[in-house]
Order: C-alpha cells, then structure tokens, then sequence
C-alpha cells in the first residue's frame, strides 16, 4: 500500500479525519493529571519528520502496545496543541503488511550520505599531523554503520545520517572561522598560525559518543547501558579507550591533552574555560550550529505564515521571508 499523506504536509488537513499509515517510534500509557483518564501516547514516524497522536481509553486495545517498532495504519483527526503544534487523535490502528520501508526512514538520501561520508574523509585527509590523522582514520572505519546514526532522539539532527551530517556540518563551520580569524584578523605586532588539525579533530570527535549511546531507525532508542552517563562522559570514554589501543597513533602527551581539552570545553563548565583559541573556536561554531538549527526548526513550523510571526513554543517572533518570484 502506497503512503499518501506525510508528516510534513500534515498542515494541509487540519481539522479533517486521515487514513494513514506511519512507524511507530513509541508508545507509552499515560493517564491525565485532574480525572485520571487513560490513553495512549504515541511517536509516530516517516520519512519526513516524527509527529504525537493520542489514543483515548475508550478506543485502547490491548495490541497497540505491542506495535512500537512497526508499520501500522491509522484512523484519527489531525488538532494543533496551544503550542501550535499538530497532533493526531487516533480512533483506530492496524498493523500494516505491505510497505515501502524508505517512506518511514526519516533520514537522509543514499547520495546525500555518500556526500557527506566523502567530506568526513576529506577532511580527516587534509589533517598534517599523521598521528591526528590516523586515529580518525581508524575510528571512522571502525564504527559499523556509522552513516545511519541520529545525532539525537528528539533534538537536533534526530534522524537517520544525523550524526554525519552534524559532525561534518560543525567541522565545516569551524575550520572556516579559523581560516577567516587568521587569514582577515590582522595584528600588526604579531602573528599566530592556528591548529587547524586541532579544529578539525574536535569537530569530528566532540560528540562522537553517540555511537555508543544511540541506535538508528527502526529501532531509534537509546542503549541502555549508556543511560549512568552523559554524552560528554560517553565521549570522553570513547576516546579513551581508542587511544589505549596505541594502533598506529601514537599520539604524545601534548597532543592528546590538547584534543580533550578542545573537545572538554565544548562542555564548558565552571572549573574548564580554553585555554586555546581552538576550542574556542569549536565551543562557538557548536553554539552557532545549534543556535541556527534551532531556530530553523521554527521558521519551518511556520512556513505557511509570512512577516514578523509569534511562535507560543519559542515565546518569541519570528520573521518569515515572502519568496520573491523572477518575472523577468
């Protein structure tokens, strides 16, 4: 059975009842705070984005909590929350048995991935210092899988390819500021090449935790044994154990304090501030990064709208841009 209607059009039936189908991301019982009636919470998916629905005690049925993981078919109404946000009330789902499985991926494009992958390499390529350069090599070919990891579950880049896309995109982002403050902040009294290995290995690496504390559709969940720690504590224990392996990086005592500290202040805390312009550099490209994807996000949820709009989730304006048609 072919999808028809997709998440990221779900706008166009406002107010009107939909017959769908969509994967199930989770599904949770829950009861409302004042009368205590049950329902159901559920995440639904596809290849566009994630969207709630709910289903109200008087239309539960037992099974439906046995559909998390799987492709079903929904009765319901799409509302919009006073957040503004659309929803479903789902009267009615069914498992569904014939599907094209990339309609429910929400992720990114076999050529996009292969982009990306080839920028990752690109970059871990233009590294000088051997030892910098091989243990990206050997971590990056050594994670299976690892073009098809979300960044996140519900955050930024929570989609198949996310985290890809993500370390490449900051990296990006940072290596060019570090380009632009060198090449264009002019002291006459002095100048101090940058480590423009340093940036690009933490950019790369910063958040490279994940691999051990998430999996990718259809499963998109969190490891369990991840959950005592944070990604931070994730990452710094990833790295560790990769430099224990002494394979073929043998990275001095410099090197690998000047990497964890990099990484280390993008988690700035009171007791870690850089103490190189590196990581300050890549503290603020991931402020940047996350800033505009945030706020992208919104401009998004609005993009049926034009002009200085109020967003009640953001609690602040946003403006949305007329598209200008060329006539001539």
């Amino acid at each position: 059975m072919s999808k028809n209607i997709y998440i990221s059009g779900i706008s166009d039936f406002f107010t009107k009842t939909i017959e769908t189908s969509f994967y199930v991301r989770n599904i949770t019982e829950k009861q409302t705070s004042e009368s205590k009636k049950r329902y159901l919470e559920v995440l639904l998916q596809d290849s566009t984005g994630t969207i709630f629905g709910t289903i109200w005690e008087e239309y539960m049925e037992a099974e439906y909590e046995s559909y998390m993981g799987k492709v079903v078919q929904i009765n319901g109404m799409v509302i919009q929350n006073q957040d503004a946000s659309y929803q479903l009330i789902i009267t009615h789902m069914a498992l569904l048995d014939e599907y094209l499985y990339s309609d429910y991926v929400n992720g990114i494009s076999e050529k996009d991935t292969k982009s990306y992958l080839e920028l990752l390499h690109k970059y871990i390529g233009a590294v000088k210092s051997q030892n910098y350069r091989n243990l990206l090599h050997h971590i990056f070919t050594s994670i299976p899988d690892f073009e098809t990891l979300p960044a996140t579950l519900k955050g930024h880049h929570n989609f198949n390819g996310g985290l890809l896309v993500y370390s490449v995109s900051v990296t990006c982002l940072a290596k060019y500021m570090a380009y632009s403050l060198e090449k264009y902040n002019l002291n006459p009294s002095y100048s101090l090449p940058y480590n423009s290995d340093l940036v690009i290995a933490g950019g790369l690496l910063h958040a490279i935790g994940t691999v051990n504390m998430l999996k990718p559709f259809p499963e998109m969940k969190r490891i369990p044994e991840s959950i005592p720690l944070n990604l931070h504590e994730l990452t710094m224990q990833y790295l560790c154990r990769m430099l224990s392996q002494n394979d073929g990086f043998n990275l001095t005592e410099e090197e690998e304090s000047l990497l964890m500290h990099t990484i280390g202040c993008v988690y700035e805390s009171t007791d870690r501030k850089p103490m190189i312009r590196e990581a300050i550099i890549l503290k603020n490209a991931i402020q940047l990064q996350g800033d505009v994807s945030r706020l992208e996000y919104f401009l998004f949820s609005n993009q049926d709208k034009c002009g200085s709009v109020f967003d009640p989730a953001l609690n602040n304006y946003i403006y949305i841009q007329k598209e200008h048609t060329d006539n001539g």
